[in-house]
């Protein structure tokens, strides 16, 4: 009804912008709009009736479960046997330093998170779910120790409001959700979950926001909870994005469910994620080939089996059981306890009976409006006219609303004509507005059925190919060719076999920067070398250069107010894990001092490659503190760092 409401107000709104007079009323469109005003008066209706009986609802079943349901908005947390916060758990436990008992958001938290490669929450990221852009800029955060990506203020607004709500939602799920589905039960507060790798260090931290136990203790835990406040509208369906998150936390307090709850002002929809082991081995698999290894490289591809993961993902989730929507409540002193004493059959009965009405009315509201009618006409292909002679007759009609699927249609179709064939008449052919076109074309699995139709998908699909797969394709093209020689006219000649008359691929070249170059000589002289013969130039002679310490320039003095230990540890970090600027390992003994002294000379920083100055811009950029791309020239690139360092950049 909430989708159905904002469809209609936004509709409305665009009416009455588009009567251009300023009072709609007494516009072209003040039938429509009345109509959508008269439309929303009934939803607000019902929503209202909706509220009222899931509240009464709510009611019936706590009494019948021998619980008290918190008939109230405000719910005193403290007052309440089913919650259990950290500090009193921490009291009653025996093993005081379990992280489950640690503080989250606490200094100590923070400390084990940062020395996580994955948490639950960055796994669905961590491991190119969210594309391969995003894979990289955490694992330069974990990896490097890169400053993290700055978040907008739409995103810190809304993790603000996750942050601040989320008592909120444990209220709801204490006093409200508690009595009617898991009567019995208590909600601990949890700290978090370490897994550690094969060395020993912490690879995987998990903080669930809770959890239901029988009692107390950590071994009585029944269920995970997972809770989310979404600044618009509550989830009718557990987002794919969050299920790995779902199931970090199942296998960290090893239970078999997790509930997971949305909570808005109004409304709060609980869903039950069951346990998939297989699913989430898979998903850590591919998290630890990427930084559980001794020497972790940034990855410039993604892995080949994240989009199978994901399909399983977006399937999985629509597993997520729905067991229903309640009112929200949120953290305050009035606390109104239903007495289940008073509820009798009869009030149960008349609950029943309006549910009934509600529903009808509901189906009224939603139910799509007919357009048009469908008519199956069953003629005869004598076409000669005669007056006593009926042509065609009606064998079938329905309405339908403003679209129908090919594939309902096809069903429609099939039933109607097999009926026909049941009556003794025979349907040689049939013909339909061009609209139902795939009937023919295709087959009840969308395969083709016509040459045409098979051109018209294969040309589709070559030509949403992207270029990085057509240019692949052609460096694959002629690796291995069987050379032919013959004489033409006294000369010896060269073809390739397997009728591939392609030129033979040639090396590789790169366009360096002439050491020779004259006072005449612009920024553009280049002289072009063999790629296998200056793979990387000197890097390594500069990098190693045993009088490192005693050449730096004049411009050194610039160099503290830019970089800092902290930061040439972190670019050195992001060299060595660069597949491109570390290709034959030429940083691996570089020392951070190394770094240093590279950035505060020009002559270095131009002696080294192009990728090892793309990783310099991509670092700078993290901080927002220079603003070129990484695909920019290597003039262009070393002018705005030679800007940011205090170097004196010119051309010669």
């Amino acid at each position: 009804m909430d989708k159905l409401k904002t469809k209609k107000e936004y509709a409305k709104d665009k009416l009455i912008e588009r009567s251009g007079t300023e009072n709609w009323r007494s516009g072209k469109y003040c039938y429509a709009i009345s109509s959508i005003i008269g439309l929303l008066y009934d939803i607000n209706k019902v929503k209202g009736k909706c509220e009222t009986i899931i509240r009464d609802i709510c009611k019936i079943i706590s009494a019948i479960n021998g619980c008290k349901y918190i008939d109230n908005i405000m719910v005193d947390l403290n007052s309440l046997e089913s919650y259990k916060s950290l500090e009193t758990l921490t009291d009653l436990a025996t093993e005081k330093n379990d992280p489950r008992l640690i503080k989250q958001r606490s200094t100590a938290w923070f400390d084990i998170r940062s020395k996580a490669k994955v948490t639950g929450s960055t796994l669905y990221r961590s491991i190119g779910l969210d594309g391969l852009k995003n894979l990289k800029e955490h694992f330069e955060q974990v990896i490097c120790g890169a400053p993290e990506k700055q978040f907008s203020e739409k995103v810190k607004d809304a993790m603000k409001h996750g942050v601040e709500n989320e008592i909120n939602a444990v209220a709801t799920l204490v006093g409200k959700v508690i009595p009617v589905l898991f009567p019995g039960m208590i909600f601990c507060e949890e700290g978090c979950v370490i897994s550690s790798d094969d060395s020993g260090n912490t690879f995987c931290v998990v903080s669930p926001d809770g959890s239901l136990r029988q009692d107390t203790s950590l071994l009585s835990t029944s269920m995970a909870v997972e809770i989310k406040c979404p600044t618009t509208d509550i989830h009718f369906q557990l987002p794919p994005r969050y299920l790995l998150q779902c199931l970090s936390q199942i296998e960290a307090l090893n239970v078999n469910s997790l509930i997971y709850l949305s909570w808005t002002e109004t409304l709060t929809s609980i869903f039950k994620v069951e346990r998939n082991i297989n699913l989430y081995n898979n998903a850590m698999e591919i998290a630890r080939s990427i930084y559980d290894t001794s020497n972790p490289k940034r990855p410039n591809t993604l892995c080949s089996s994240v989009k199978t993961l994901k399909d399983e993902i977006e399937r999985a989730s629509k597993d997520a059981c729905f067991l229903g929507c309640f009112p929200s409540a949120k953290v305050g002193k009035a606390t109104v306890r239903s007495a289940f004493e008073v509820h009798t059959v009869h009030e149960i009965s008349v609950l029943l009976n309006s549910l009934v009405d509600l529903h009808s009315q509901i189906h009224e509201i939603k139910r799509e409006k007919a357009t048009e009618a469908v008519v199956f006409i069953c003629a005869d292909l004598n076409r000669s006219w005669n007056k006593n002679l009926s042509l065609s007759s009606p064998v079938a009609w329905f309405t339908k609303g403003y679209s129908l699927e090919t594939k309902k249609m096809r069903e429609i179709a099939e039933e109607v004509h097999n009926r026909c064939h049941e009556s003794g008449i025979h349907i040689p052919c049939q013909s339909f507005d061009g609209q139902w076109h795939n009937l023919v074309v295709r087959d009840s699995e969308n395969n083709p059925l016509t040459t045409l139709q098979l051109q018209k998908d294969v040309w589709r699909e070559v030509e949403q190919t992207k270029k990085t797969e057509v240019v692949s394709k052609f460096r694959g093209m002629n690796k291995k060719p069987k050379w032919i020689y013959h004489n033409e006219n006294g000369s010896k000649v060269v073809v390739v076999s397997n009728y591939i008359r392609n030129v033979p691929p040639l090396k590789r070249n790169k366009i360096l920067t002439s050491e020779k170059a004259t006072p005449s000589n612009n920024s553009s002289d280049r002289e072009i070398t063999q790629g296998d013969e200056c793979a990387d130039n000197n890097t390594e002679d500069i990098v190693n250069d045993p009088e490192q310490d005693f050449g730096r320039d004049k411009e050194d003095s610039h160099l503290d107010e830019h970089i800092s230990n902290e930061d040439a540890k972190c670019l050195l970090a992001m060299l060595k894990s660069d597949q491109n600027s570390n290709k034959k390992g030429k940083w691996n003994t570089s020392q951070v001092t190394d770094i240093t002294v590279i950035l505060s000379s020009l002559e270095r920083m131009q002696s080294l490659l192009d990728a090892d100055i793309r990783v310099i811009v991509r670092f700078f950029k993290k901080s927002k503190t220079i603003n070129v791309n990484e695909t920019a020239t290597k003039q262009k690139k070393l002018e705005k760092l030679s800007e940011k360092l205090g170097l004196n950049y010119h051309v010669k």
